[in-house]
């Protein structure tokens, strides 16, 4: 363990990331590997790719997570599912789908776009 001066410093610069919003050079930089799963692996889909980064960034932006999620929260309405936990997908697939339908029954144009936040702000 880091001990007590090691959290401290920690502390103290989740502080100063959060409320200065500039992250140090250091913490940006990382390190990418690409690792074969299966199959071809001449396909890039068939590899996963992994991040090694500072143990100290990872704990740092796991704080800086939890408190814009902690802001963001009471800003967002309630019926996002699958964004909140204990909302499951189910319904909102079962609406879209009557949507769609509702769409090509009207021959209207519908648009759909969809951003995973959780593979968006965890990059």
């Amino acid at each position: 363990m880091c001990g007590d001066l090691g959290i401290d410093n920690i502390y103290l610069s989740a502080n100063k990331i959060y409320n200065g919003g500039i992250i140090p050079q250091q913490m940006k930089e990382s390190i990418f590997i690409t690792l074969p799963q299966k199959g071809d692996l001449l396909l890039y889909s068939n590899h996963r790719l992994i991040r090694l980064m500072c143990h100290i960034t990872k704990i740092i932006l796991r704080v800086l997570m939890e408190r814009i999620r902690n802001k963001l929260l009471p800003e967002i309405d309630s019926q996002p599912f699958g964004f909140k936990k204990g909302k499951r997908t189910r319904n909102a697939i079962f609406a879209m789908r009557t949507i769609a339908e509702s769409s090509t029954e009207m021959q209207k144009d519908l648009y759909l776009a969809y951003i995973n936040y959780e593979k968006a702000l965890t990059m």
